[in-house]
């Protein structure tokens, strides 16, 4: 049962909450979420598609860190014995929430998927089977030997995240829901799904097709910390990420992250700013923002633009005078996009492409070296036909023929 609150605004807010009744109470818990969708896209705004800057950025860095470790296959016998010791579990994680739909004890009836992620670490995609036992009665200790299969036209299948240990294998994350066995068909690392990008290094595991919020989950148990009850943010409106809490984000609700492309003319070259301390010849920075309008570069770049500005001879109000060109010169490009490997069910990413050409040094072209920030060293590279053929995207079309160029240039 939920109830809906539409604010039409520019963007809508949506205030609901969300009644989890138990048959074994009297008890109503109520859930409030609150968060912001986006009712249109915006008219008159620069766009790009997040797969096509993806390809753009492929050879200049990745869009997105994502770690690509792949999991060692589990035998399908030895796959099979470990989740049927976390059958008794599974049933009871499905009573808490669902006893009075979910009656019948469910066994295991396939395990599609198993594999090791790490030496502490299993993952598993399942699907049960109903018997004609109760699950309450299996539960407070009747034998489950005796129970039959019956026919199940909506069965519940699962994705598992286990903790291992010399003395037993116990479930940690888990999302289960039914007719979604189409959606687990076999992956080549299903391990690669179950992880993430922070410190946590997994999440649960929630097929893109089952993962809005006003889709019925039996079993959900996703990793990170929740935030604090009386903490007030807008949810992730893209639906349930399999990990809660911050993640890697800076924040809680929407997090702006950019990605920074500044180029400038130098002699004969055109020059981009990169990265140094990366393993790729030309790496394009991208950061969260705190502030999209007066920095939008991010805190980092915005400190080492102001150290560089401090080593030459220009007054403050001349130093103030560049940083304000350079920032009045930065053309932003929205990246449409749905949810990103860094989002969580609390924090989530709305990515943007900022750029500048300095063409004749009259801001940030005029500095030669960087200080650096902590661990981000900036500087200038002579810009590739990689760089080349961003730039031409994410600054301002000179006309069809130069965009039609651009497009044609990303089929070779």
């Amino acid at each position: 049962m939920f109830s809906i609150t539409l604010k039409l605004l520019i963007i809508a807010f949506i205030n609901f909450q969300l009644c989890t009744c138990s048959s074994d109470t009297d008890k109503v818990e109520v859930e409030e979420m609150v968060f912001s969708v986006p009712l249109f896209k915006p008219q008159n705004v620069p766009q790009i598609k997040e797969k096509k800057l993806k390809k753009l950025l492929e050879p200049l860095g990745k869009l997105y860190k994502t770690p690509s470790d792949v999991g060692t296959p589990i035998s399908s016998s030895e796959a099979s014995e470990s989740v049927e010791k976390m059958i008794f579990e599974l049933n009871r994680l499905i009573q808490a929430k669902y006893s009075y739909i979910f009656k019948q004890y469910h066994k295991l009836k396939t395990v599609h998927q198993a594999e090791k992620c790490d030496s502490t670490t299993n993952v598993y995609t399942i699907t049960l089977q109903k018997t004609d036992c109760k699950a309450e009665q299996i539960i407070k200790g009747s034998p489950s030997t005796n129970c039959s299969n019956v026919e199940d036209s909506h069965p519940i299948s699962c994705t598992i995240l286990s903790k291992v240990t010399s003395e037993n294998e116990t479930i940690i994350g888990a999302f289960c829901h039914v007719n979604m066995q189409k959606k687990l068909a076999k992956k080549k690392s299903i391990c690669e799904l179950f992880r993430y990008p922070g410190e946590e290094k997994f999440k649960t595991f929630v097929p893109k097709e089952v993962s809005s919020l006003f889709a019925d989950a039996i079993v959900y148990i996703p990793q990170g910390q929740r935030p604090q009850p009386n903490e007030k943010y807008y949810k992730n409106y893209r639906g349930r990420q399999g990990i809660v809490g911050r993640g890697m984000l800076p924040h809680l609700g929407p997090v702006q992250m950019h990605v920074v492309t500044i180029f400038r003319k130098n002699g004969e070259q055109t020059e981009v700013l990169s990265l140094l301390n990366s393993n790729a010849s030309i790496e394009i920075p991208k950061v969260f923002v705190t502030d999209a309008i007066n920095r939008p570069f991010g805190d980092e770049i915005d400190r080492i633009l102001k150290k560089a500005f401090d080593t030459t001879d220009l007054s403050s109000a001349e130093k103030e005078e560049k940083l304000q060109k350079l920032y009045n010169a930065t053309y932003s490009t929205l990246v449409d996009h749905r949810e990103t490997p860094y989002d969580t069910d609390d924090a989530y990413v709305i990515t943007e492409v900022v750029a500048v050409f300095d063409e004749n040094k009259k801001h940030i072209g005029s500095i030669d070296e960087f200080p650096s920030d902590g661990d981000l060293q900036i500087g200038w590279k002579v810009a590739d036909k990689s760089a080349l053929r961003l730039m031409r995207f994410v600054l301002p079309s000179e006309g069809i023929f130069h965009k039609l160029f651009s497009e044609l240039q990303l089929l070779f």
